[in-house]
């Protein structure tokens, strides 16, 4: 019993006046000692003026626990999330070196209410037309250097092709490329395989043929007669990447920071990676790269890490790699 004056209302909960209070004395916090337990009729039953434990929260907007009281709505964080990445930009060179790029939004969702901001970078680059520029001072055996310095230029002479595949079926659709002049291709073979480009010496000039799904390949042309020169070019499929550098088993003490390194070659070349551990794919917005690195090691970061490359021609896993997590004496 505190032997305090107080009021008390259904509708509006209850409340104290200091000047009400015998002996000069102050009130005390009634809005947190009070709790309304039964209503019956319009009396206010209360078993102390105990501090009693909150009662669970209604729904947003109904009355709780205490006397006219409501819920303060509070909104969860929601952590942003990658898209998946654009397509790769035009190069920004024909030749000689250039730079690609491709981008990502951390919009999906957006991150909200406190929510963390996406890990990891919002655009890529690579490089592209690393092949060199046509040379200018280059000497022709046969007839004179063309205007864009690609080819020898004979009028009247003709490259005549044929494209296969390792079992002879003809190549529909492959791109021929002058070897100087790699970006644009001249022709393209029809249904049969066959090529034909027109103006080109017949002294042995060098074309690029290229098939999505096939291994680029570069040939030189036979003479055949004094106007004609011919090609016989057999496309191999691409494979699957090949790991060059495999990760290696580790041990870390806690706290310590550890990177492991994966690489693969390819034709295509691999275009993602991914890490998994103990046979799950980790977090793709933030382990997407050749290192995996995890920084402040603890005993759950313990486990079997491996890498997968992938490229237009299919995927291929690293070997494991074991990290052993000891903890510091």
């Amino acid at each position: 019993k505190t032997g305090e004056r107080f009021h008390a209302n259904p509708s509006h909960g209850f409340w104290c006046l200091n000047r009400e209070q015998p002996g000069n004395k102050n009130c005390s916090d009634y809005t947190v000692r009070f709790w309304c337990r039964n209503l019956p009729g319009k009396k206010i039953k209360t078993a102390s003026l105990t501090t009693p434990e909150w009662s669970a929260w209604s729904e947003c907007g109904a009355r709780s626990g205490r006397c006219g009281a409501k819920k303060i709505q509070t909104r969860q964080p929601i952590d942003g999330g990658w898209t998946e990445w654009g397509e790769w930009s035009k190069c920004t060179a024909k030749c000689g070196g250039g730079v690609e790029e491709r981008r990502r939004t951390c919009t999906e969702p957006v991150p909200r209410h406190g929510g963390a901001k996406c890990a990891g970078p919002g655009n890529q680059q690579r490089v592209c037309a690393d092949w060199r520029c046509p040379d200018c001072s280059r000497k022709c055996t046969m007839g004179k250097l063309s205007a864009e310095c690609d080819f020898c230029e004979c009028p009247g002479h003709v490259m005549k092709g044929r494209v296969t595949d390792p079992n002879k079926r003809p190549v529909e659709k492959a791109r021929v490329y002058l070897v100087e002049k790699p970006y644009e291709p001249v022709t393209v073979t029809d249904d049969k395989g066959r090529f034909q480009i027109e103006d080109v010496c017949a002294d042995g000039e060098e074309v690029l043929i290229k098939k999505d799904k096939y291994v680029p390949l570069r040939v030189k042309a036979r003479s055949m007669r004094a106007t004609t020169s011919e090609i016989r070019a057999v496309l191999f499929p691409s494979g699957k990447p090949t790991i060059t550098q495999h990760p290696q088993s580790k041990a870390r003490f806690v706290g310590d920071s550890v990177t492991f390194c994966c690489d693969a070659k390819g034709d295509p070349p691999p275009t993602q990676y991914e890490w998994f551990k103990d046979g799950k794919l980790m977090d793709k917005s933030t382990h997407n790269y050749t290192t995996l690195q995890l920084p402040d090691v603890t005993s759950g970061d313990a486990g079997q890490y491996r890498c997968r490359a992938t490229s237009e021609s299919g995927a291929v896993f690293s070997s494991i790699a074991t990290l052993t997590v000891r903890a510091k004496s």
